[in-house]
């Protein structure tokens, strides 16, 4: 086999995997979007969406500029009641992870508590039951 017959076999062999990764990546990525688009869900559901993300933002808010966890458990559950409206909903996934970052972050310096916040997280939310931060804290 001559050398540019190798160099082309192994450029072909370099764009199969390539194809094969992205196509695979472009796969996990559709499969974590919602399954009903936030458009067809009926007008009320995506009324009370907006009103409960709206006033998890609000509350959000309030604990950036106080850091006062109650304001973040209070966005937390507005998030998570979203969610339940629209799960695998991006917007949703962003607020609730932001915020559950941010418990865990304040509970750092003490593991026993960070584990407590942790469980606590994640019967706040399904999807947070998953989130590998919080999973991981938990243990």
């Amino acid at each position: 086999m001559s050398k540019g017959t190798r160099k082309g076999l192994i450029a072909a062999g370099t764009v199969l995997v390539l194809a094969l990764t992205s196509g695979y990546f472009w796969q996990q990525h559709r499969a974590s979007d919602p399954a009903v688009a936030f458009e067809e869900l009926p007008a009320e559901t995506q009324s009370q969406f907006k009103a409960l993300m709206a006033d998890g933002d609000r509350e959000w808010s309030l604990y950036q500029k106080e850091h006062n966890i109650v304001a973040l458990w209070d966005a937390i559950d507005q998030y998570a009641d979203a969610y339940k409206l629209h799960p695998r909903n991006r917007d949703a996934i962003h607020a609730l992870e932001r915020s559950a970052n941010a418990a865990l972050d304040a509970t750092q310096n003490d593991v026993e508590q960070r584990r407590t916040m942790a469980m606590a997280l994640t019967q706040k939310s399904e999807y947070l039951s998953k989130y590998p931060p919080v999973v991981a804290a938990e243990r």
